[in-house]
């Protein structure tokens, strides 16, 4: 081979060479400009990834924190359900308790043979009715009396459910016991006081209180005497709560709760800072924002660092607190009786006399700020609560041996001619085809129901 060739063959090596070489770099840029981008989706796409699992994680936190609001919202609701019963009941008693514009007062409320336990006695007698309806040891209830009651208490009986046969019951057993009771009231040498007479007659002296009594067909002389017999027989039951020996009401704080019973009396104070609040027209809802919530905490810190600094509890309480015992300041005396919420409980029987607890303490009701001031290891004795039970206890079981028999014939009979209402008919019964198998259903009910009336009475 020439040079020539040999040199024109090399030269074209070598531009192959160059060219395969730039064709290589060509495909290496290619390849790391790919990978380049490649990375740059996976990053955009883990970036994707990670802000819908934020996003997840968002949303799944503002369920759980919905889902936690509609349980404090439910757990809500049930207290102001409870609180609402709780108030109802409370309602029933001071307005049958008679205040200065109460039509009566009903001292307790007994299920059984005595359902209902009133706290007052009129005598009202007609010379043309004087026939006995309700009958007991040593006395009776004659038609004038009993028609005095039924004006005076039916109507708020059947606004609170009652049916019209328990209420001719209750307006006969409240007839009967408030004779009793009166009765014994004077036989203890109770009397009206001078201050509780010129208190009714500032009642009576009202023009609107009198005609409201009309209106409502109440004789007047005899509603008065009602509350005149009405506060002789408060003083008599107070009479007997502070007679009381407190070996008795201790035997039957036992008979009722078991000879292990707690009589520890813990006295207590306490701060409330409310976390819910009353709902109204124009703000129907009961709970406080976050935010709302949060101000709250931070003022009830603030309140209990002054109280561990030994500015004085009773004083604090009287400005700060929330609750119903703040007039007194803070004071409430706690007892093993189940009724005061665990969490404040807990907190109490972790102290020593003196002490305050550290910490806020949480409960339905809100923040509480919690001071122990003594321990009564048998304390439990002197409990309101506890003393009124056994007074009742010792009433109803007077009222028991007294044996009250009603005719409810004649009871009635009365009611319709002052009504118009038949009261005791049956109603007619839908099938009396009923097979076997409902009859005996229907036998074992009542078999249960008369059970149960029975352990009631008992």
């Amino acid at each position: 081979m020439s040079k020539s060739k040999k040199g024109k063959k090399d030269v074209a090596q070598n531009v192959d060479k160059k060219e395969k070489v730039e064709v290589t770099e060509e495909v290496v840029k290619e390849v790391e400009k790919n990978e380049k981008e490649n990375k740059n989706e996976v990053k955009k796409e883990n970036k994707k990834i990670k802000e819908e699992k934020k996003e997840e994680k968002k949303e799944k936190k503002a369920e759980e924190k919905l889902e936690k609001a509609a349980k404090k919202e439910e757990k809500l609701k049930e207290k102001e359900e409870k609180k609402e019963k709780e108030e109802q009941n409370k309602l029933i008693k001071k307005e049958m308790k008679k205040t200065n514009h109460d039509l009566a007062i009903i001292l307790s409320i007994v299920f059984g043979t005595i359902i209902l336990a009133f706290a007052i006695f009129g005598v009202y007698f007609y010379k043309s009715n004087l026939e006995p309806v309700v009958s007991y040891e040593g006395g009776y209830i004659t038609k004038a009396e009993f028609t005095a009651y039924y004006q005076t208490f039916a109507t708020m009986l059947q606004y609170y459910g009652y049916s019209d046969e328990e209420i001719v019951d209750q307006v006969a057993q409240k007839a009967a016991m408030d004779k009793i009771v009166y009765d014994e009231a004077t036989k203890a040498g109770v009397t009206l006081s001078d201050e509780d007479s010129k208190e009714i007659e500032k009642i009576f002296g009202d023009e609107e209180t009198v005609n409201s009594f009309i209106e409502q067909g109440i004789d007047v002389s005899l509603m008065k005497q009602i509350y005149e017999k009405d506060y002789v027989m408060r003083d008599y039951l107070e009479k007997l709560q502070d007679e009381a020996k407190d070996e008795d009401v201790i035997s039957y704080i036992k008979s009722m709760y078991g000879d292990d019973v707690s009589m520890i009396e813990y006295n207590t104070s306490h701060i409330l800072f409310k976390t819910t609040k009353t709902a109204t027209t124009d703000d129907p809802s009961t709970t406080y924002t976050d935010e709302e919530l949060a101000e709250i905490k931070a003022k009830a810190e603030e309140v209990l660092q002054k109280a561990l600094a030994g500015e004085d509890f009773g004083t604090l309480a009287k400005q700060y607190s929330e609750d119903a015992t703040a007039e007194e300041q803070g004071k409430y005396l706690m007892y093993d009786d189940g009724n005061t919420v665990e969490e404040y409980e807990a907190a109490v029987k972790s102290l020593q006399p003196g002490q305050i607890y550290p910490t806020l303490v949480e409960t339905d009701y809100g923040y509480h700020i919690i001071k122990l001031n003594s321990i009564d290891e048998n304390g439990r004795k002197n409990s309101t609560t506890d003393r009124e039970a056994y007074v009742d206890s010792v009433i109803n079981k007077l009222v028991e041996e007294k044996n009250i028999i009603e005719n409810k014939d004649k009871l009635y009979d009365l009611v319709y001619k002052l009504t118009g209402v038949k009261v005791g008919e049956e109603e007619e019964e839908e099938d009396t085809t009923t097979d076997d198998t409902q009859n005996t259903e229907n036998t074992e009910n009542s078999n249960d129901t008369t059970n149960t009336e029975n352990e009631a009475q008992e």
